[in-house]
């Protein structure tokens, strides 16, 4: 499997201009033949896009845009897989109704493959005033050049579990020791 690690630098709340970021992206990963292509965290809104998600005509106007992105892609690049961090509204009545997510874009469509988990809310971080923590840790099988793949997806503090990493401590959450015992990882 060929990843292309999209470093792509989004402009916070230029949610049409980060799409045209990723569709170039798309362009490079054609012509390197990757079969999979990760964007930042929450690349379709740039981070920390902190009281932008609180406007939700914003909200809307992503998932429009999300919508024309995967059949644009889907329409130059064919078959392509890329990963494009989102805000998802969760459709109760409970707040903060949003998730911090990665969308899979293919075939002209998308769908939520990965919510973020560990919610920093220390230094210039506020992520859990805007967003809500998913509980599980995601896989995603895929099949690609005929042999199937399983693959486990973080999103940025997921990771930062190690008492060495900042200085931080060990978080009560573990994606790591959670995609472990999957044995996707060891």
């Amino acid at each position: 499997m060929k990843f292309l690690l999209a470093q792509i630098n989004p402009v916070v709340g230029d949610l049409e201009g980060n799409a045209k970021k990723i569709l170039c992206t798309a362009s490079k990963a054609s012509s390197t033949s990757a079969d999979l292509v990760l964007t930042p965290e929450l690349s379709l809104w740039g981070y920390p896009a902190n009281d932008l998600l609180l406007k939700k005509n914003l909200i809307k106007n992503q998932y429009q845009i999300l919508d024309q992105l995967a059949l644009d892609i889907n329409k130059k690049y064919g078959n392509m897989s890329i990963t494009v961090g989102i805000a998802e509204i969760i459709n109760d009545s409970f707040f903060p109704n949003l998730y911090n997510s990665i969308a899979m874009l293919e075939r002209g469509e998308w769908k939520i493959i990965a919510r973020k988990i560990i919610l920093p809310t220390y230094e210039v971080f506020d992520e859990k005033r805007y967003f809500r923590s998913e509980e599980k840790v995601s896989v995603l099988t895929k099949e690609i050049n005929n042999k199937t793949w399983r693959l486990g997806f973080t999103i940025c503090e997921d990771l930062w579990v190690n008492k060495n990493i900042e200085g931080r401590g060990i978080h009560k959450k573990n994606p790591i020791f959670d995609l472990k015992k999957k044995k996707l990882i060891s």
